[in-house]
């Protein structure tokens, strides 16, 4: 049994700073586990490599004042593939006891790869959300890039760069949409997503969610859902609470 720091990675468009953070209740709930929990701070539009850098330097605080030789890293969303990157990449495995990515794209999004085809919308759209988030903290956020790294060609390259290191313990979860959820606003956007990426949890297909051998599909969940972001109930067969002890009785175990 381990007793390793909890570090919280954000996905995109969304920052862990500010009065609401990304990830809702989870950290409280976490540190009343008796466990220690950090948020990482990354920019909501920066790319891949620009917010591993940011959370270099912040793994190695944590590590310091902590004075522990591992963390256990769990992120959302696109936040995943900056975990693996850190890891595979950035040689942070020493360092890192597991990566778990909740509705992470590991094999990209056809929607991403349209988005890509209509390039004046995405540069108009893109130069909006840049100085919005500017205005919020954003170092250097490059909504061109981001979409085009999360386009099925480009993540096919990431995987081969970013391949799973021995030693370190890597779990994924995809969600799915069913009825009775209660997020009417990622029930739209899975509406408009069907005809190119199928069933998703409003953003992202369980097929591209799926990492690793130890995989799990969460069904009735929506991609915000999974990390309590609205802080309301998702479904009615879905409890937060009981899904993130699980998970911390998981990680405990490594």
């Amino acid at each position: 049994m381990n007793d390793y720091p909890i570090l919280l990675i954000h996905g995109t468009n969304c920052r862990n700073d500010g009065k609401h953070h990304y990830f809702g209740r989870i950290p409280q709930m976490i540190e009343e586990q008796g466990k220690k929990c950090y948020l990482l701070y990354g920019d909501a539009w920066g790319t891949i490599a620009h917010n591993c850098e940011l959370y270099r330097w912040q793994i190695k605080r944590i590590l310091s004042s902590e004075s522990c030789e591992k963390v256990h890293l769990i992120a959302h969303s696109k936040g995943g593939l900056e975990a693996r990157y850190l890891v595979s990449t950035m040689e942070f495995a020493p360092f890192v006891a597991s990566v778990t990515t909740l509705s992470t794209p590991h094999q990209g999004s056809r929607t991403a790869a349209i988005w890509e085809k209509r390039p004046l919308r995405l540069h108009f759209i893109g130069r909006f959300l840049e100085m919005y988030w500017r205005q919020r903290g954003d170092l250097a956020p490059d909504v061109v890039s981001v979409v085009h790294s999360l386009t099925p060609a480009a993540m096919a390259e990431f995987n081969q760069n970013n391949p799973d290191v021995p030693g370190i313990v890597y779990r994924s979860f995809g969600a799915v949409l069913a009825q009775g959820h209660r997020d009417y606003g990622m029930a739209c956007l899975a509406h408009c997503l069907t005809h190119w990426d199928g069933e998703t949890d409003g953003l992202v297909s369980p097929d591209s969610a799926r990492w690793s051998k130890n995989h799990q599909l969460l069904s009735g969940v929506s991609h915000r859902d999974v990390v309590d972001n609205r802080r309301k109930k998702s479904h009615c067969n879905y409890d937060w609470r009981r899904f993130w002890y699980l998970l911390l009785e998981w990680l405990a175990e490594i």
